[in-house]
């Protein structure tokens, strides 16, 4: 079914059938008609535009509109545009013996044991990372200028560790060791440097030199070590060697300054008004924030099993050397855990 338009107005011979809005209704090929949805005639509404002639519509899409996915785009055209990042590689070299590669398979195959602990992050993050980041610095809804600094680090580094995987093209840890069996899809590009570990160390290299103050040092470690768990679970799926992981840290250090710099990230003059930069942006979003001592003592985080064993490990010690009183308790302990 097809439909067309019929009114009198929008074209020079008037009546004439077209598509588009105007004052009419809309028909299709059964002569059945659409009026306006809401009941309104068209012609009687008017249109929102600006208050000069020839810049009716222009500039009238606000900066904080933008979603931060889409203009995270626009800080990549101004760092790309800049060649001299193709100069700013992995700094250790890659060391690509045999030895050292079979050393690596073994590495690998050491930590597939922690697979069923972490399948649920490694399966999440296969194609994106962005709510692990996003979660950890309540960016989701409230803090726009954050979030493009998580979807600026995604950006740029997934371009550039392109960059560099097509420079080493490193077979994946499975090419060589079939045996590694990720439980993932292996990703069709080379293995080193790491995406995820490009992408992630850059968020939080961004996150902690944009954050104001003494804040971003403060909460450097946690963002480093969330780093460190996103690409620790790329390798714990056989899909990356630990030489790929520290490869994308360090990428992402010595790309980080430049990005810093550009002049997105700084507030400009714009006629009679300045527009405002990332970091200022940020900035206002972690107004209040002051940093505090750590939490008081808290028990250790055992697993089941640990606690089991902790628990036992208490009622025989009470038996050999206790009062009857403490034998009492740790029996009831060892009951509640078992």
């Amino acid at each position: 079914m097809t439909s067309t338009f019929n009114g009198s107005g929008g074209g020079s011979e008037g009546g004439s059938e077209h598509r588009g809005w105007a004052a009419g209704s809309w028909v299709d090929d059964s002569g059945a008609s659409f009026d306006s949805p809401l009941g309104i005639e068209y012609q009687t509404q008017p249109c929102l535009l600006g208050s000069e002639d020839e810049r009716s519509s222009r500039d009238g899409f606000l900066d904080s509109w933008w979603s931060p996915e889409w203009r995270a785009q626009l800080i990549l055209a101004e760092f790309a545009a800049d060649a001299s990042w193709q100069k700013m590689g992995p700094t250790t070299p890659l060391d690509d013996r045999a030895q050292s590669v079979r050393g690596e398979i073994a590495a690998l195959l050491n930590k597939r044991d922690q697979r069923s602990g972490r399948m649920v992050e490694i399966v999440s993050q296969s194609d994106s990372f962005v709510d692990c980041w996003a979660g950890l610095l309540g960016a989701v809804g409230r803090r726009p200028h954050t979030q493009l600094l998580i979807y600026t680090g995604v950006t740029i580094g997934k371009m550039v560790a392109m960059y560099w995987k097509s420079q080493f093209n490193r077979a994946r840890p499975s090419q060589v060791f079939p045996l590694l069996l990720p439980p993932i899809s292996v990703p069709a590009h080379p293995s080193y440097p790491s995406g995820h570990a490009t992408q992630s160390h850059l968020i939080a290299e961004l996150v902690a030199g944009t954050l104001p103050g003494s804040l971003g040092n403060a909460i450097r470690p946690t963002l480093k070590a969330m780093a460190v768990r996103i690409a620790e679970n790329r390798e714990i799926a056989g899909l990356h060697y630990e030489s790929d992981s520290e490869a994308g840290r360090e990428l992402a250090e010595n790309i980080a300054p430049m990005i810093l710099n550009l002049s997105a990230f700084k507030d400009m003059k714009k006629g009679d008004k300045v527009k405002e930069g990332v970091k200022s942006g940020v900035a206002s979003e972690w107004t209040g924030i002051s940093v505090d001592g750590p939490p008081g003592i808290i028990r250790k985080w055992l697993s089941p099993g640990e606690t089991m064993m902790e628990a036992t490990g208490a009622a025989v010690q009470a038996a050999v050397s206790g009062t009857v009183a403490q034998v009492e308790a740790a029996v009831a302990n060892l009951q509640k855990n078992s």
